[in-house]
Parts: C-alpha cells; structure tokens; sequence
C-alpha cells in the first residue's frame, strides 16, 4: 500500500508539472497573438498618421512660399505655387474620401471561452478584433459634398441566384464588409452567400433553419438570425470562403428577425416585437418591446444606439425607433412616408437609410429623423425593397417583389 500510494503521489505531481506546462505553452500562445495584433494594428495606423501628416507638411509650406510670393510680386513663383496648391488640395480630398471609407474604432480583446471543460486550445481564451465604423470629424465636410445632398444614380445590378437553388430567391439580409464583398442571407433556399459588389460569386454556406437579418461582428466575421431554430449563427469570413464558427440558441426559444452587434452581445429583434441582449453563452435580457415585428437592427457607432425597423403600416405607429443601452427608447420616425419598415443602415455621416416594404420605397433621414427625403421610389422600379446595406457612397438594395427578388440592385451617391 505505502509503495502504491508513492507512485500515484508522484503521478499527481507529473499531471500537474504537465498542467502547468500546457497552461504556460498556451499563455504564451494568446499573449503572443495580442501583441502581435496590437503592433499589426498599431503600424497601420501610425502609417496612416504619417501619410496625413506629410500632406499637411506639405500644404502648410506650399501656404507659407504663397504668402512670401504674393509679397515679393512673384507672378510666376505664385503661379507655379497656386497650381501645386490645387493639386495638394486634390490629394488631400481623395485621402479623405479614402479614410472616410475605412475609418475604425478597433479594440482587441481577450474573450475567455464559456463552459470550458478540457484544457485544449482556447484554454487561455482568445483573442478577438472588434471594429466599429466610425465617422470623420465634422470639420472635414468642407471637403465633400454630404452623402445627404447628393443625388443617387443606379450603377448595376446583378443575379444572386445559383444552380443549387431549389427555391426563388429571398434576399432578408445583407452586408458590406470591409474589403469590398457582401455577405446575403436567402432565406427560401436556407442559405448565406458571399459575393463581391461587382456581383461575383465567391462561395455560399447551408444554414440550418431560415436565415434572415445580417450584422458585421467584426472584419473577417458576421451573423445572422435564424427563423425556425430560434437562434443565432455566427460566421468567418476567411480566404473568401464562409465557414460556421458557433451557434446560439435563444433560452425562451424566440424566432429571431433582426439583429446587430455591440460590445461583444448580440441585440436580436423578433416576430413578437421584442428586442433582447444576448451574450455568448445564450443568456437573454429583454430591453424593449414594440407593438409589431422587428425586422432589421443596425447600430450607430457614434450615439452607441440601436436603430430598429418595426414593420407597422398603421399610419402613426413607430416606423424607426432608437434604442440606448439603458433601455431607453425615441421614435425616430413614424408610419406616413414609410409604411412596413424593413431593411435600415447607417452611412458614415450618421444618416439613416430605411426600405419601406409596403410604400415601395428607400428613405434617408438624419439621426435624428428631422430630415427625410425620399431616394428611390416606385418610379425608379423601386418594387417591396427588403434589405439595405450601405458602404461609403454604395447601397445595395434587395426586394421579395416576384420579378428582382434573385437580384440585388447597386445604387451610387454622386
């Protein structure tokens, strides 16, 4: 017995030496990885800093020699000065448009994985990106023309189904991602696909249930809400290939409509007009509801508010509502110009774009719902739009009328 009881004594001791091993293997694993995303992350934008600041550099000596020209009554310096001028003036608005378009807040995390029971490699938790569209600062609209006064053009369009469809298409959702693609989700045929905005089919992923509103999670990974199983799916963007990473099941077993990301939960809207906050692990807290469906949810990076599309056509009924963290909710606009909210984003200066389902049309407004014009309607062939996504100076627009309801149609703000 005393023999015995010193061999498994010291087994216990080699399991832990072994433990611990493995626990410093991996510690090191995940630290390296988050300081290699930090220096990733912070070269790109100290690269972006000296771009701007050589610019500026540039613009301000360019000022200066002006100046002294016009003093000295050098015609010909000041020419050659004023043309450069010109030209550095140029550079400097396609560098604003440029940054407008990729303009992040970006925070890396440590997420620690929930319900952890081996020791296997996300032991140590992982680590994850997370980038939030942000807008320029206010003074730089001088540069531009807002994306509210300018007027929208149609610029393409094109065929989104594939010869696995079983079923006519039904495009619920759609998503811009950073580097030019577009995730949709069909919902007929239980399907996301991935595509470029020029309309080139990249690869498509089976989604079990009925998959309906998208969200960007992060630049490599999106979301969607599943009718049917009651649920999300979160999915990698990866090598212009979709893979599924994990699934979500809501407690109460809600049918999920519309949904966005923020601070690492998902806020889901659903049939019933709830909107809950769901974290990783499947745990819902019910922040609001409204009096009919929850279609679309879309998030603004500025404010920190949810923006929801409820799908009423009774004319004063709550067409888009804001939703702050602390539950607090103000309708932004009612049912008149837009009947049977569906599909709504934000663009980079704040504006609100809504499909209106039953009006046949898209609206933009302000934040704040002030101002409203109408962009697209009935006589631009504007037929039941359901989904929206906006990118830059692009929207992609979707409809569930019979004859585009395999298209997605590409719109441009000039």
């Amino acid at each position: 017995m005393v023999k015995y009881q010193e061999i498994a004594l010291q087994s216990i001791k080699d399991l832990r030496q072994s433990v611990e091993e493995q626990l410093n293997k991996l510690q090191k694993d995940v630290t390296d990885k988050l300081i290699t995303l930090f220096k990733e992350e912070k070269r790109n934008m100290e690269a972006s800093s000296r771009q701007c600041e050589r610019l500026m550099n540039s613009m301000v000596n360019t000022m200066k020699s002006s100046v002294t020209a016009a003093e000295e009554n050098d015609t010909i310096e000041a020419i050659v000065l004023y043309q450069r001028g010109q030209a550095e003036v140029e550079s400097c608005k396609a560098l604003v448009t440029e940054m407008s378009t990729s303009f992040m807040s970006v925070s890396i995390k440590h997420q620690i994985v929930p319900r952890l029971v081996t020791l296997g490699d996300e032991a140590m938790g992982k680590v994850v990106i997370e980038r939030q569209r942000r807008c320029l600062p206010g003074d730089l609209d001088f540069l531009s023309v807002p994306l509210s006064d300018r007027r929208v053009k149609e610029i393409g369009k094109f065929n989104v189904k594939t010869p696995s469809d079983k079923e006519r298409c039904w495009i619920s959702g759609v998503v811009y991602l950073p580097n030019e693609q577009i995730v949709l989700s069909d919902h007929n045929n239980k399907k996301l696909r991935l595509f470029t905005d020029k309309g080139q089919y990249l690869d498509e992923l089976v989604i079990r249930g009925y998959p309906l509103d998208l969200c960007l999670v992060n630049n490599n990974t999106v979301a969607v809400a599943v009718y049917g199983r009651g649920g999300v799916c979160v999915v990698q963007v990866e090598d212009s290939k979709l893979s599924l990473s994990s699934e979500i099941n809501m407690p109460n077993g809600k049918h999920c409509y519309g949904i966005t990301h923020t601070d690492g939960r998902f806020l889901v809207g659903t049939i019933g007009g709830e909107v809950y906050s769901v974290t990783q692990d499947g745990t819902a807290v019910l922040l609001h509801k409204y009096n009919n469906s929850c279609y679309t949810l879309t998030q603004d990076p500025v404010k920190g508010d949810t923006i929801v599309s409820v799908s009423n056509t009774i004319t004063g009924d709550v067409a888009v509502s804001r939703l702050s963290a602390d539950k607090r909710h103000m309708d932004v606009m009612k049912v008149g110009v837009v009947s049977d909210a569906r599909g709504i984003d934000l663009d980079r200066e704040g504006n609100i774009y809504v499909c209106g389902n039953s009006s046949h049309n898209v609206v933009q407004m302000s934040g704040a719902g002030t101002h409203v014009r109408e962009l697209l309607t009935s006589s631009e062939g504007m037929d039941s739009p359901q989904a929206i996504a906006v990118g830059g100076d692009k929207i992609l627009v979707t409809s569930d009328s019979t004859d585009q309801e395999n298209y997605i149609r590409v719109f441009q703000l000039h």
